[in-house]
């Protein structure tokens, strides 16, 4: 109806703005939401209801996430510059307490011309102090260095993936040899006829435990074959005794 209040606050899009803005700030007037609510324009009142919880719900949790952020980072820089000033501040003060002599005493004492050792074969940067952490097994961050420039213009090198890396190759190695070690006592089972089955299942559950039963196995085997020689030696004997007297 052209006295409605569509007609009224939602005609053109400038007066719709504004009817909405009012809405978003809680200034639009309560009689209006009654009249909306009330006339037969369906469609006004689920645009408008949706705009609302849309505003309140949305975009107020976004603008405060905002400023969140803003003010984290704010933070930061003024914990950094409070720290530089401070530490500006301690230098102009202690510098003026202290001798030439002893400052250079100081800067010899740290050893900044000396690499900082990082592994056993990595020297390490210069120019820093090296610092004991404790070790952490599940951190899963290796350190890898990479020679060249440092220039940030330079390409970043590739990463290589686990086979390619000491430990992959490490690993690899002792798989092929655990297989050939397998393959080496399924043979000697099969020969002597031992049993393929817990042989296979002592080899596959660890290193010390597959040696250690390969050991007791031979162990075994050889006193049973030292067993079979002996008595074999000694059915020989009696058969030439009693080929000797057969033939006396």
């Amino acid at each position: 109806s052209p006295d409605g209040v569509q007609a009224r606050d939602f005609q053109t899009l400038p007066v719709a703005f504004q009817s909405l803005l009012s809405v978003a700030v809680k200034v639009y007037s309560a009689n209006s939401f009654e009249e909306i609510s009330t006339a037969s324009e369906p469609l006004l009142a689920w645009f408008v209801l949706g705009f609302a919880g849309f505003w309140h719900v949305f975009l107020m949790n976004l603008m405060v996430a905002q400023l969140c952020q803003r003010f984290g980072a704010t933070f930061k820089d003024a914990l950094g510059y409070a720290r530089l000033k401070r530490g500006s501040n301690i230098f102009d003060t202690a510098m003026s307490l202290i001798s030439d002599n002893r400052w250079r005493k100081f800067i010899r004492s740290l050893n900044l011309d000396e690499p900082c050792p990082m592994d056993a074969a990595d020297p390490g940067p210069k120019g820093g102090l090296p610092t004991m952490e404790v070790f952490d097994g599940s951190s899963g961050l290796p350190v890898q260095r990479f020679g060249g420039l440092a220039s940030p213009n330079e390409p970043w090198p590739d990463q290589k993936d686990s086979e390619d890396t000491d430990f992959g190759r490490f690993e690899k190695m002792a798989g092929k040899r655990f297989d050939d070690l397998e393959r080496l006592v399924d043979d000697i089972a099969e020969k002597l006829g031992g049993r393929r089955a817990g042989l296979r299942t002592s080899v596959r559950s660890s290193p010390r435990s597959s040696v250690a039963t390969l050991e007791d196995f031979m162990t075994q085997k050889r006193s049973s074959l030292r067993q079979a020689v002996a008595t074999t030696d000694s059915e020989n004997e009696e058969a030439v005794a009693i080929d000797a007297l057969q033939a006396a």
